[in-house]
């Protein structure tokens, strides 16, 4: 998505579903595995940690909002984790009325086109990547009538909307609809608007140079024998946090006012409200265990500055308030969780893993 692209797998929940509202013409197999299998793919430990308190237990775990079998294959840490659970937290609430809300908000006002937009020159490349995804004339249709940040999001994953039409779902979502089907309490941490309102905020230019930007880094990545939404599953499987940090840089975009602001509002923004209602939810469930999803780009710190970043940040911290100081700290949720008090522990073997119905 955006050239947060595949980073936005490991953000934003609803923008991956965008796809849920195109038809691909005719059927397929589903996304491709690259020639590796779960086993085959390197696979560390989850992102799981406990959270401990006054409350009780609690459990975070950092998803990838793909529906991918090699994300759903959990490992049984995270499933016994999962079951322990009374009460299930993803990023949004998934329901019908999410998704038409989703949907919507990517819509263009009617009598506007994606071409009239962006230009006919990055239609065409949308166009051509369509062609050569062979996602089908009806996806074609139905892009010409997005906002570009909305056909931002999708391009990188349209190797999985087949998956998507055959009614496999996104890991978080799955994990939302098992936990009401088992009778646990469910609900999100954000609403839809607070997820896309960062991209509807953009003017039309901004959201037309995250668009080519976009194409930029697809035709980035094929040159380089990659493919972004799998070097994202390769990341997220391989457990390892700075995984995750290299995957942020490489994907960010290259206009940096754009990508400063994005950054800020996708994640370390975000995270300062996500640790808040964690908390919330937390309290407010106390004495059964929950279980909160969210994205797993959300859990790390920023990556330590370089000399001459730390020195520009240093003259121009000078200019400004404690507070305002404290808002810039680009803290992973995980920091954030332990400021407020809490005991945030990864879980990194079974052995770690409380016993199933200990604390409750």
């Amino acid at each position: 998505m955006i050239q947060l692209l595949s980073s936005l797998a490991l953000l934003a929940a609803p923008l991956i579903g965008l796809g849920g509202g195109l038809q691909p013409d005719g059927q397929s197999e589903g996304p491709p595995q690259e020639g590796a299998t779960v086993k085959q793919m390197e696979r560390g430990a989850p992102f799981l940690w406990t959270i401990e308190g006054p409350e009780g237990r609690a459990y975070l775990f950092g998803t990838i909002h793909l529906p991918d079998e090699r994300v759903l294959a959990l490992p049984k840490v995270v499933e016994a984790a999962f079951g322990e659970s009374g009460a299930y937290y993803s990023e949004i609430e998934f329901s019908k009325a999410m998704e038409l809300e989703s949907q919507q908000a990517a819509m263009l006002a009617p009598g506007s086109t994606l071409p009239d937009l962006v230009g006919q020159a990055t239609w065409a490349r949308v166009k051509a990547r369509l062609t050569k995804e062979e996602a089908g004339a009806p996806v074609t249709m139905g892009m010409e009538r997005m906002k570009p940040w909305a056909v931002s999001s999708i391009l990188p994953a349209l190797d999985y909307l087949p998956a998507q039409m055959a009614g496999q779902l996104p890991l978080d979502h799955q994990l939302y609809r098992q936990a009401q089907e088992a009778g646990k309490t469910v609900g999100g941490l954000e609403t839809v608007q607070e997820q896309v309102g960062i991209f509807t905020r953009l003017s039309p230019k901004e959201q037309a140079l995250m668009l080519r930007e976009t194409l930029d880094m697809l035709d980035r990545f094929e040159a380089q024998g990659k493919d972004a939404m799998q070097e994202t599953v390769r990341a997220w499987l391989s457990g390892k946090e700075s995984e995750l940090l290299a995957l942020m840089k490489e994907s960010f975009g290259h206009d940096e006012a754009l990508k400063k602001r994005l950054e800020k509002e996708l994640l370390w923004d975000r995270n300062r409200i996500l640790a808040d209602r964690i908390s919330s939810r937390f309290k407010a469930n106390q004495g059964t265990v929950s279980f909160f999803a969210v994205g797993a780009l959300h859990m790390p710190d920023a990556p330590k500055p370089t000399p001459e970043e730390a020195a520009a940040a240093a003259q121009d911290q000078t200019q400004k308030t404690a507070e305002e100081r404290r808002k810039e700290r680009k803290l992973g949720l995980v920091s954030l969780l332990r400021a407020k008090g809490y005991r945030v522990t990864r879980v990194n073997v079974p052995s770690t893993m409380p016993a199933v119905g200990a604390g409750k």
